[in-house]
């Protein structure tokens, strides 16, 4: 009879009566109970409810759109507890399609329709129903885990497809988690990717190998999704984000790294990460956060990790284990483990912990406790020891962690003993170029001065040069004067044609006197300029530089002597001009 009970016509799935809706919910939760737990006898009647059908009848109420949130919301948890374990019966789930009302999309496999509930609905129950469903697909299914965990794999194709994966859906959510403002997305991702890897060593290795995109052409490197989760996490805690939130990335680093040395070599390999943890156990505001990060170097610990060392040194045996009783020993924690509901749940906020993460906890706990507080010991003739903090064993490794620590201080000595003599060669060097640049500062100062010396005496030459200038400019007008005189006087005692002659003859040699003069100025301005440069700045011209002024002022001493013959020259043709003047006068 119950196959009759389940079912429900087509016209029925929009409208479902009270009465119909009363049946059907009684009838799922006697299904739930008959397959609930992990017995021999929970297996069988996985069996036989599938052969009668009731598999296909709960899938229909679970995924098939009808419109009753309770329905839908205790249909997928009985559908959870249908598959829990059972390969035939996931097979069943896994073949079965269904179609989403709300995009017209056509033909989705069941567990894409289970996560797309899960991200999609806005009934909290009815979330919590298909995290639970997948939680019971993963339990120990280890092939539909390594299946899932390749839809983490980014593709080449940039449409909706890829992001329509079950993997690149959650790797959305985490990326954009300080985006979102719904915080149960993120948190449901975490979830559903630690379900992918719970308990599955290869598939936890795999994942890590995992980019996170498509290397780009500049061949700079991906992070995996081991590495962005702690910076996510750093990130939560540093901005003290919802507790919800910073948790869902804790279970997903616990989850991931247990057991999976490679997986804790990377979280180890950031110094920053595990101090932070340190840090946060150390000062603890929240007692889950604070527990798991104790969680997560006590998992490092286990894999031998280094942070035993910074459990005993930074934190203390008993403050570590304290953080991790506060759990175990918390209101919520207690209420998964006996398997009532907590009372968060009843607010729409999930509990941090469910049924596959207490037992995970649990045994996590005792491992790391066991080893950090060993049995008493007892010696040869029957003596207990009192119990130690620190197992013999972990004691070597730290014994042995100090002598290479040593070691590697004696080569960091040894490296800065040589730099050391490096420098104080160096140091030598410099001293030596120091004392040559005063030796030769003093010898620019001693050049400076005789150079200011030379150029007194130049001044001296220049000023006897301006001398001779102006006198031979005044002679000039002397005889321009005269000139005229004579012009005036013997106006008439002879031809014009012998007068111009004379005349053009006489300012032809009196511009080119001038011109000379000229030239001699501007040899003068240039020899004040280069001698102004020479004050400025004796370091930079030097002695070479006064050898070559030196000859220009005697080059220039040669011309004023030719040119002044030439002046006398000159004079001694106007004298010759007055006689014949004169004589012309007196004809």
């Amino acid at each position: 009879y119950l196959p009759q009970l389940l079912e429900l016509d087509p016209s029925d799935m929009w409208i479902v009566t009270e009465d119909k809706t009363q049946i059907i919910s009684l009838v799922l939760e006697t299904v739930f109970i008959l397959v609930s737990g992990n017995t021999s006898e929970t297996y069988s009647n996985q069996t036989d409810l599938n052969k009668y059908n009731i598999l296909n009848l709960v899938m229909k109420l679970a995924l098939g759109g009808v419109n009753s949130v309770l329905l839908r919301s205790k249909a997928l948890f009985t559908l959870g507890n249908l598959i829990k374990g059972h390969t035939e019966n996931r097979s069943v789930y896994e073949g079965a399609s269904w179609n989403f009302t709300t995009t017209n999309k056509k033909g989705i496999p069941s567990l894409l329709k289970t996560v797309t509930v899960l991200f999609s609905s806005k009934i909290f129950k009815e979330r919590k129903a298909a995290l639970y469903t997948i939680e019971c697909y993963c339990y120990e299914n280890e092939e539909g885990q390594r299946a899932l965990a390749t839809t983490l794999t980014p593709t080449a194709d940039t449409s909706t497809v890829q992001e329509e994966t079950i993997g690149r859906i959650c790797i959305k959510s985490i990326l954009d988690w300080d985006k979102i403002s719904d915080v149960l997305v993120p948190w449901y991702a975490c979830i559903v990717i630690s379900y992918i890897m719970n308990g599955n060593k290869a598939c936890k290795e795999m994942v890590l190998k995992i980019p996170l995109e498509l290397p780009s052409e500049s061949g700079k490197p991906v992070d995996n999704l081991l590495t962005v989760t702690m910076k996510c996490l750093v990130k939560a805690i540093k901005t003290q984000v919802d507790m919800l939130v910073t948790v869902g990335f804790l279970r997903l680093l616990a989850t991931w790294i247990s057991e999976c040395d490679s997986a804790v070599k990377i979280l180890c390999s950031t110094p920053s990460h595990l101090e932070l943890l340190v840090s946060v156990v150390n000062s603890p505001s929240n007692l889950h956060l604070s527990g798991m990060c104790a969680l997560l170097l006590g998992l490092c610990y286990l894999e031998g990790a280094a942070a035993h060392g910074l459990i005993l040194s930074k934190i203390g045996p008993d403050k570590f284990i304290d953080a991790l009783d506060k759990i175990i020993k918390s209101e919520e924690f207690v209420s998964v483990e006996q398997g009532s509901t907590f009372r968060a749940e009843n607010e729409n906020k999930p509990a941090y912990y469910d049924a596959t993460f207490s037992a995970f906890l649990r045994a996590s706990y005792d491992k790391i406790v066991s080893k950090l507080q060993p049995p008493p010991t007892t010696v040869a003739n029957g003596t207990r020891l009192p119990s130690g903090s620190i197992p013999e064993e972990d004691l070597k490794q730290v014994v042995q962690s100090y002598f290479q620590f040593i070691k590697t201080q004696d080569v960091q000595i040894s490296q800065l003993q040589k730099k050391n003599t490096e420098l104080e060669a160096q140091n030598r060097t410099l001293m030596e170029k120091n004392l040559e640049l005063e030796r030769r500062l003093m010898h620019h100062s001693n050049f400076h001065s005789s150079t200011t010396t030379s150029t007194e005496k130049d001044y001296d030459k220049l000023a006897e040069k301006d001398q001779k200038i102006i006198q031979l400019t005044l002679k000039i007008q002397q005889l321009e004067e005269q000139l005229n005189n004579i012009r005036h006087l013997n106006s008439g005692k002879i031809t014009i044609e012998e007068f111009n002659k004379a005349k053009q003859d006489w300012k032809s040699k009196n511009k080119s006197l001038k011109s000379v003069i000229t030239n001699l100025e501007a040899e003068k301005s240039l020899l004040l300029q280069k001698t102004n440069e020479l004050e400025k700045n004796p370091q930079v011209i030097g002695k070479q530089y006064l050898e070559i002024l030196n000859h220009e002022l005697e080059g220039l001493a040669s011309q004023v002597r030719e040119w002044k013959n030439k002046y006398e020259s000159l004079l001694k043709e106007h004298e010759e001009l007055l006689i014949y003047l004169g004589s012309s006068e007196t004809q």
